[in-house]
């Protein structure tokens, strides 16, 4: 059984917490909370979400099976029901992508996912940080610009001045969100995707209403 317990936690949304089995809150707290689940041989597993975890030959899912969704003013809570899916059949192909499928212990419904392999999950995982970096590494060149042409007086007649302003800010602005964002996602990337609902035709559906890979 490859199977290893469910825990419900709470996600409010507006902020993101991570909690373990031991200090998660209980029902109905209202902090933001998702299970980080421990594999079966102690060890904190290669998890979609995990972040900075090292890509192991085997993977493990954290799969989130919606039990409540109660909206309030400005806030919706929605209470998951979060499975850890792991084992030692569950390894990696040696190259390229693998189909996989797994049950919900909850609700018994069938869904299916494409895993990559090692060296494919490292990889993308070093381009998306290496992107990031550079981007991030822009700002040294960007933001001593803007400052110097803000500090500027520029004639009200000459657009070009406000213009060069306008396109170096820019930079500066998409190289800090755009280098956060892609170090991000490389520290988060665990070689698991396409997360779809296996119908009852056996066809895969875009929509995995009510559930959520974490």
């Amino acid at each position: 059984d490859d199977f290893h317990g469910a825990k419900h936690y709470t996600d409010l949304a507006g902020g993101d917490v991570s909690a373990d089995p031991v200090t998660a809150p209980g029902p109905g707290s209202r902090v933001v909370a998702w299970l980080t689940p421990q594999s079966a041989d102690g060890s904190w597993g290669d998890c979609m979400g995990t972040g900075k975890t090292p890509v192991s030959e085997h993977y493990a899912l954290s799969l989130g099976c919606r039990v409540s969704v109660q909206a309030g003013i400005g806030t919706t809570r929605v209470t998951w029901s979060i499975s850890h899916l792991s084992g030692d059949d569950r390894t990696r192909p040696p190259k390229g992508d693998q189909a996989v499928s797994f049950t919900c212990p909850r609700c018994r419904r069938t869904f299916g996912a494409t895993v990559e392999s090692r060296a494919k999950t490292r990889a993308k995982r070093l381009t998306y940080q290496l992107v990031g970096w550079l981007l991030l590494a822009s700002l040294l060149a960007t933001v001593p610009v803007v400052v110097h042409l803000g500090g500027q007086t520029v004639d009200e007649h000459d657009p070009g001045g406000t213009d060069q302003l306008a396109a170096f800010l820019l930079m500066a602005v998409v190289g800090f969100i755009g280098g956060l964002t892609f170090v991000g996602v490389g520290r988060a990337h665990a070689g698991v995707r396409k997360f779809r609902r296996i119908r009852t035709d056996g066809k895969p559906s875009v929509l995995a209403k009510g559930h959520r890979l974490f």
